[in-house]
């Protein structure tokens, strides 16, 4: 009986097209400023374009009480052009400067052009200096542009969480101020996803500046600063921000006919479809927002030693953040994410990751040992969000401890044409730091943005040389 109630079908069908193609050149302009160097050009293009469309089958139709959701059928298509150069200009012996710059037209929002300079100076055999200077853009995707309308929960939480208007709502008696009511600041409320045909790109500065140094034979270590701006970025305003200024986002709020907003539970009754006079939601499709900052260090020592026994590789790779700011909105504050869960998850402080890798004389066996490292973090809610905690808790900050598991492998080569590999991630089987954070993919009790919840595994991997 119930598998007879069951409605299956094929609820919508999408397609995405792409082509392209480029061409480059390059000459040599021989001894530009009379250093014995010769400086080289290089020009080139690239043409493409894009079309997406996307539509809903009947089968619609017969489940439209459960999505509010209409038939729908968008499409959308862009051509883009592109010219670029690149100019290597060695000033010294030891000093090359290289300039480059590109130029790219889309038919959708139009012109942007980016600059380079890089410079690269060898005052030894041993140490050499870099650094890099530029400007980016990341184009909306036609997804992002013209995704059709969804309506869904807008939020993990509630309407009332943060919310100004919803104070009162768990008083006695309970109370709060249009278009919010005590019954609706509990529930998840609805938010109308979907694309925006109005988006602009992103834009990015880019900058970075490091040492490269070789003290001994077989082993390199680079020290590197890196700062990222990126501006109008694409996403979309928090529910929690419009939730918690109903004034400042006004215009993000469709109210039903009665001056409200739906809770989700009630979509099926009053959001069929969401265009309904008795629906009410907030606007959750995608916009240009507010910004991304983020500047660090990134550190690599490589060592490699040849020995009776066999060929040692090791590999130290880490990373220390000391900024990353995210503006959730034009307008909004500048949060901290570095070492603390602030409304977003956290960019860590430092994380590292270390390879040993041994391979034999022959080259026949081969093995491996890894560790990944990640430090800790304050998490998203205080001790008294912890399970189990008493009436009375008096709040204090909560630590996420670090996080460290090894990995190894061991390989062999029976044939000189066959490599088999067999691995373990997560030797010890250790387990990850409890967080409380609620978790945008609902994971619950640790952090899903560097935990396999699978703990130790087993692989095989077997690679075959046919030619």
């Amino acid at each position: 009986m119930i598998n007879s109630s069951y409605i299956n079908g094929t609820y919508s069908n999408g397609e995405d097209k792409r082509w392209s193609a480029d061409g480059h050149a390059s000459h040599e302009l021989g001894d530009v400023i009379s250093k014995g160097n010769p400086a080289t050009v290089a020009l080139g293009f690239m043409v493409g374009g894009e079309r997406y469309d996307y539509a809903t089958t009947a089968y619609n139709t017969f489940v439209q009480a459960s999505t509010g959701l209409g038939p729908s059928a968008v499409e959308g298509s862009r051509k883009f052009q592109a010219l670029f150069m690149e100019l290597d200009l060695p000033i010294t012996s030891t000093l090359d400067l290289t300039v480059a710059d590109r130029q790219d037209w889309y038919s959708d929002f139009g012109t942007t052009n980016n600059p380079k300079i890089q410079a690269r100076w060898q005052p030894a055999p041993w140490v050499t200096f870099r650094g890099t200077a530029s400007t980016g853009f990341r184009a909306p995707s036609l997804f992002s542009l013209f995704n059709p309308p969804s309506l869904a929960a807008s939020t993990g939480g509630n309407m009332g969480s943060g919310n100004p208007d919803c104070v009162n709502a768990g008083a006695t008696p309970p109370s709060a101020i249009a278009p919010f009511t005590p019954a609706t600041c509990n529930t998840q409320g609805l938010g109308l996803f979907g694309g925006n045909p109005n988006l602009t790109p992103e834009t990015s500065e880019n900058f970075d500046f490091g040492v490269v140094l070789n003290p001994i034979t077989d082993m390199g270590v680079t020290v590197d600063y890196f700062r990222i701006l990126v501006k109008n970025t694409i996403s979309a305003v928090p529910a929690t921000a419009i939730y918690g200024s109903p004034s400042t986002f006004a215009s993000d709020y469709v109210l039903d006919n009665t001056g409200g907003l739906t809770a989700s539970i009630n979509s099926g009754a009053v959001c069929i479809p969401f265009t309904a006079p008795t629906c009410g939601y907030i606007k959750l499709d995608s916009a240009n927002t507010g910004r991304l900052s983020t500047d660090g260090f990134d550190l690599s020592i490589q060592y490699l030693q040849h020995t009776s026994i066999g060929t040692f590789h090791e590999d130290l790779e880490g990373t220390a953040i000391t900024q990353f700011l995210d503006q959730q909105y034009t307008g909004g504050p500048e949060l901290n994410l570095v070492g603390q869960y602030n409304e977003l998850p956290p960019a860590y402080r430092f994380q590292t990751n270390f390879r040993l890798d041994w391979t034999s004389p022959e080259s026949m066996w081969g093995a491996g040992l890894g560790h990944r490292w990640w430090s800790g973090y304050i998490d998203q809610f205080n001790t008294c969000a912890q399970p189990g905690s008493p009436a009375n808790c008096t709040p204090a900050q909560r630590n996420v401890g670090s996080y460290g598991v090894w990995d190894g492998y061991v390989s062999v080569k029976p044939i000189k044409q066959l490599t088999v590999l067999f691995g373990i991630k997560n030797l010890t089987d250790h387990s990850p730091p409890y967080t409380n954070a609620f978790q945008g993919n609902f994971a619950s009790g640790y952090s899903a943005y560097v935990v396999d919840p699978t703990q130790r595994s087993f692989f095989v991997n077997a690679k075959l040389d046919i030619f």
